[in-house]
């Protein structure tokens, strides 16, 4: 599957990160919904990642795209319009720069885990 987030705080968080994979929130924007500080955010963030929240956002998202990409019925267009990117030119150079191969490649990877 895709990344698991665990413990109480690891669950909020990836209840959001479920609920905002459409969006592009910034970190006010998911503090807020979150009914933190910033700082409070990125330091549960951080306990939680190892990364600030942006970073620990689009991993999710990526890890998301590619547990989407498995699905031999959904294609790159669709993955790139259900997780918000404008286009999937856009989705393709993202998925790229974190997997280092483009997302029509992703379902020839053999499945880890």
């Amino acid at each position: 599957k895709y990344w698991v987030l665990k413990g109480f705080h690891g669950h909020r968080l990836q209840q959001f990160f479920e609920q905002h994979l459409e969006e592009n929130p910034n970190m006010e924007q998911m503090a807020a919904k979150l009914d933190v500080s910033v700082r409070m955010l990125t330091k549960r963030c951080r306990q939680i990642t190892g990364r600030p929240p942006a970073e620990a956002f689009r991993r999710y998202k990526m890890e998301y795209a590619a547990y989407l990409l498995r699905d031999p019925g959904l294609c790159v267009k669709e993955v790139s319009y259900r997780l918000g990117f404008p286009n999937q030119c856009h989705l393709s150079r993202v998925f790229r720069r974190y997997f280092g191969y483009p997302p029509s490649r992703h379902r020839d990877q053999p499945k880890s885990g």
